[in-house]
Protein backbone atom coordinates (compact mmCIF):
# COMPACT_ATOMS: atom_id res chain seq x y z
CA UNK A 1 0.00 0.00 0.00
CA UNK A 2 1.14 3.52 -0.71
CA UNK A 3 1.75 6.16 1.94
CA UNK A 4 -0.55 9.10 2.74
CA UNK A 5 -3.51 9.38 0.36
CA UNK A 6 -5.01 12.72 1.42
CA UNK A 7 -3.91 15.84 3.24
CA UNK A 8 -6.48 17.11 5.71
CA UNK A 9 -6.04 20.85 5.87
CA UNK A 10 -8.06 23.80 7.04
CA UNK A 11 -10.98 24.15 4.69
CA UNK A 12 -10.99 20.64 3.24
CA UNK A 13 -8.95 17.80 1.89
CA UNK A 14 -6.25 17.73 -0.78
CA UNK A 15 -5.48 14.56 -2.68
CA UNK A 16 -1.91 13.31 -2.67
CA UNK A 17 0.08 11.94 -5.60
CA UNK A 18 -0.44 8.53 -4.08
CA UNK A 19 -4.22 8.86 -4.29
CA UNK A 20 -3.99 9.23 -8.07
CA UNK A 21 -1.54 6.34 -8.45
CA UNK A 22 -3.93 4.12 -6.53
CA UNK A 23 -6.77 5.23 -8.81
CA UNK A 24 -4.70 4.18 -11.84
CA UNK A 25 -4.06 0.80 -10.22
CA UNK A 26 -7.77 0.34 -9.53
CA UNK A 27 -8.77 1.38 -13.03
CA UNK A 28 -6.14 -0.76 -14.76
CA UNK A 29 -6.52 -3.81 -12.51
CA UNK A 30 -5.90 -6.92 -14.59
CA UNK A 31 -3.52 -5.08 -16.93
CA UNK A 32 -1.03 -3.99 -14.27
CA UNK A 33 0.17 -6.57 -11.75
CA UNK A 34 3.07 -4.84 -10.00
CA UNK A 35 5.03 -1.63 -9.52
CA UNK A 36 7.36 -2.34 -12.43
CA UNK A 37 4.40 -2.63 -14.79
CA UNK A 38 2.78 0.50 -13.36
CA UNK A 39 6.05 2.40 -13.81
CA UNK A 40 6.33 1.23 -17.42
CA UNK A 41 2.67 2.07 -18.07
CA UNK A 42 3.23 5.63 -16.80
CA UNK A 43 6.61 6.02 -18.51
CA UNK A 44 8.65 6.42 -15.33
CA UNK A 45 11.52 4.44 -13.83
CA UNK A 46 11.08 1.76 -11.20
CA UNK A 47 13.22 3.95 -8.93
CA UNK A 48 10.75 6.82 -9.28
CA UNK A 49 7.86 4.47 -8.53
CA UNK A 50 9.71 3.28 -5.43
CA UNK A 51 10.15 6.91 -4.35
CA UNK A 52 6.41 7.45 -4.63
CA UNK A 53 5.52 4.26 -2.83
CA UNK A 54 8.09 4.27 -0.06
CA UNK A 55 9.06 7.90 0.45
CA UNK A 56 5.93 9.84 -0.45
CA UNK A 57 7.73 11.57 -3.33
CA UNK A 58 5.32 13.70 -5.37
CA UNK A 59 4.80 13.10 -9.08
CA UNK A 60 6.67 15.00 -11.75
CA UNK A 61 4.39 17.29 -13.73
CA UNK A 62 4.85 15.16 -16.86
CA UNK A 63 3.76 12.07 -14.90
CA UNK A 64 0.83 13.99 -13.43
CA UNK A 65 -0.36 14.79 -16.96
CA UNK A 66 0.00 11.13 -18.00
CA UNK A 67 -2.00 10.03 -14.93
CA UNK A 68 -4.68 12.60 -15.75
CA UNK A 69 -4.93 11.22 -19.29
CA UNK A 70 -5.36 7.68 -17.97
CA UNK A 71 -7.98 8.77 -15.44
CA UNK A 72 -9.73 11.17 -17.85
CA UNK A 73 -9.51 14.10 -15.43
CA UNK A 74 -8.31 17.66 -15.93
CA UNK A 75 -4.50 17.60 -15.62
CA UNK A 76 -4.66 20.75 -13.50
CA UNK A 77 -6.41 18.79 -10.73
CA UNK A 78 -3.39 16.55 -10.31
CA UNK A 79 -0.83 19.29 -11.01
CA UNK A 80 -2.35 21.42 -8.23
CA UNK A 81 -1.99 18.50 -5.83
CA UNK A 82 1.61 17.89 -6.88
CA UNK A 83 2.50 21.56 -6.49
CA UNK A 84 0.77 21.65 -3.09
CA UNK A 85 2.95 18.72 -1.98
CA UNK A 86 6.09 20.47 -3.18
CA UNK A 87 5.26 23.92 -1.79
CA UNK A 88 7.34 25.07 1.16
CA UNK A 89 5.53 28.30 2.02
CA UNK A 90 2.02 28.42 3.45
CA UNK A 91 1.02 31.10 0.91
CA UNK A 92 2.04 28.76 -1.91
CA UNK A 93 0.13 25.87 -0.35
CA UNK A 94 -2.94 28.10 -0.06
CA UNK A 95 -2.60 29.13 -3.71
CA UNK A 96 -2.48 25.52 -4.91
CA UNK A 97 -5.34 24.50 -2.61
CA UNK A 98 -7.57 27.27 -4.00
CA UNK A 99 -6.76 26.26 -7.55
CA UNK A 100 -7.34 22.59 -6.77
CA UNK A 101 -10.88 23.50 -5.71
CA UNK A 102 -11.47 24.95 -9.19
CA UNK A 103 -10.29 21.87 -11.06
CA UNK A 104 -11.11 18.88 -8.87
CA UNK A 105 -13.47 16.25 -10.19
CA UNK A 106 -16.34 15.05 -8.10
Amino acid sequence: MFTQVNYHIHGGTMRSSIFFLEKVLDQERGKIANDSQLAAFLGISRQSMSGHRNNGKSLAVRTAVRVAEVLSVDPMEIICCVMFEQAKKQDDKKFWKLNYEKYKST
